[in-house]
């Protein structure tokens, strides 16, 4: 059982990472300030020039129009980053799963507004939304093969007889 929420625990924080990283703060034209920018702007890598341009913009614009949810998105990216572990198994075994669980709640509400701030901004928008998530429902899919493909094999090798009996 410890084995099963820990592999979901490891798959909600990627697929939460995912969801950040595609919809949070990206800025136009200019360097990325900080790692995490990096990163959500390599989310958004597989679309156009053009597109990756026409969301940044209404992103922006959208959160220069609604300071708060530009401030929720700042609180919900310092909590999200507070609840994932480094990596070591022992961090991840400590997560606590309803907090977890919560996050991505949040997540997922801050998420829809932001899209939908975005979408008064620029209607034209829908198609990219589309391709955001084709492409995260495709990551998330990836992901959880991978995690599958290493438990099974795992459970596999453990499950063979000894040579020695």
């Amino acid at each position: 059982m410890n084995a099963s929420l820990l592999r979901f625990t490891v798959f909600l924080f990627l697929a939460c990472g995912l969801f950040l990283q595609a919809q949070t703060n990206i800025t136009t034209n200019s360097a990325p300030p900080n790692p995490q920018i990096a990163r959500e702007l390599r989310m958004i890598s597989f679309l156009t020039p053009a597109e990756q341009e026409q969301y940044a913009k209404a992103r922006a614009k959208a959160l220069a129009d609604n300071p708060d949810l530009k401030t929720e998105g700042e609180n919900l990216l310092k909590q999200g980053q507070a609840l994932m572990p480094d990596g070591a198994a022992t961090d991840q075994q400590k997560v606590n799963y309803e907090d977890a669980r919560n996050f991505m709640e949040k997540m997922m509400i801050h998420r829809q507004k932001l899209r939908q701030a975005m979408l008064k901004v620029d209607p034209t928008l829908e198609p990219i939304f589309a391709q955001i998530d084709k492409h995260i429902s495709e990551m998330k899919a990836k992901q959880l093969g991978q995690a599958q493909g290493t438990s099974s094999a795992t459970n596999a090798a453990s499950a063979q007889p000894s040579a020695n009996p």
